[in-house]
């Protein structure tokens, strides 16, 4: 099977795993499952929505029930872990960012490396 012979939804799915799989996506890559396990993840979500809708669900609510079942897994731990090492490292450097605008509004003079002049 080809990329361009996939559904909408399968192709999705292999972007989706590229990003937020990637473990997953390289392992399916190398042993050459990859598109076929899209196109079946695509088939499983159009045969669960298609039940959800039988049992009087709208299409958008069964589509919200079954899309993280196959289609848009959570992405791997380890990439959370280093998203969220990121975000924290972000967040103090805003922080820091913060405190010294506050002390250049107070009219604290700094030297060009970032250390604060004494006052006289």
């Amino acid at each position: 099977m080809e990329y361009l012979q996939l559904t909408q939804w399968a192709r999705q799915a292999v972007r989706h795993w590229k990003e937020f799989q990637p473990t997953k996506y390289r392992q399916m890559e190398k042993e050459g499952t990859l598109y076929q396990a899209a196109q079946e993840a695509a088939d499983l979500t159009a045969r669960e929505m298609d039940r959800l809708t039988d049992q009087g669900f709208r299409e958008d609510e069964a589509w919200v029930m079954v899309r993280e079942n196959y289609l848009f897994s959570p992405e791997e731990k380890e990439l959370k872990d280093k998203e969220d090492q990121i975000g924290s490292e972000a967040g103090s450097m805003f922080n820091e960012i913060m405190q010294l605008q506050n002390m250049i509004l107070q009219g604290e003079e700094f030297y060009e490396n970032g250390t604060k002049k004494k006052n006289a």
